[in-house]
């Protein structure tokens, strides 16, 4: 799944809370992993308990070379192995 702009868009997950101690490290390990086009936003996160709170997405541009939009599971698939 490839998660993109969407201002009417709705993305129910979990947030966690990063321990300043190991802040740098995470993101280290995040970026590299997210590397295959994603960028980093920060965002307004809404929780269940109704808070709104500041939060880090990663996010892919719809222009990403690695972005299929509308794509069959063996589309999807195919990209993934490569």
């Amino acid at each position: 799944m490839t998660l993109i702009q969407d201002q009417a868009g709705v993305c129910d997950g979990i947030a966690y809370l990063i321990e300043a101690d190991i802040v740098e490290s995470t993101f280290e390990h995040l970026d590299y992993r997210e590397k295959n086009g994603y960028e980093r936003y920060q965002e307004t996160l809404k929780l269940r308990d109704g808070r709104a709170v500041p939060g880090l997405v990663y996010l892919a541009p719809v222009d990403n070379f690695a972005f299929l939009g509308e794509a069959s599971l063996a589309d999807i698939a195919s990209q993934i192995i490569e």
